[in-house]
């Protein structure tokens, strides 16, 4: 029994795998964020998990790089690489891929960790209140993809 998979459908797992990604960093970065240690709580071992963090975190953008360069490919959705950099006029679904952009900024953007307000202190719960934060929903926001399977085919 062969399966089809179209450059859509590739685009498609490799968004949600980035989704998933995204999840996994942001509950990795609220353990941080609280303080946890797994030596004290499960497992009761030494646990690195702030390098798992960074791991995921590359894997991410890895992820969200690779998800628009792959519809490149697809001749139905008619994206254009001006379209990566400037999605606002795409050919099909425009606030999709924008709030798609916009996500694939926020994850791309180097100093996102560095530029929260310096006023809001070193409370575990502030340390994520700035810009690390803002663009939270958008990361994990899978809407950009939501109705490509009704536009597309």
């Amino acid at each position: 029994m062969p399966t089809d998979i179209t450059v859509l459908d590739l685009s498609a797992y490799v968004g949600l795998t980035a989704v998933g990604a995204v999840t996994l960093n942001m509950l990795l970065g609220t353990l941080m964020a609280f303080r946890y240690s797994p030596v004290r709580q499960w497992p009761h071992r030494h646990f690195n998990y702030f390098r798992l963090h960074n791991l995921s975190g590359y894997v991410v953008l890895s992820l969200a790089v690779l998800h628009p360069i792959i519809l490149l490919f697809d001749k139905t959705s008619k994206l254009r690489v001006l379209d990566l950099f400037y999605p606002v006029h795409s050919p099909s679904q425009p606030l999709e891929n924008t709030i798609g952009a916009i996500a694939l900024y926020v994850v791309a953007d180097p100093q996102h960790d560095q530029s929260r307000p310096a006023d809001l202190g070193s409370h575990p719960l502030r340390e994520h209140a700035g810009a690390n934060s803002r663009f939270r929903f958008l990361e994990s926001h899978p809407l950009h993809g939501q109705h490509a399977t009704v536009v597309y085919r």
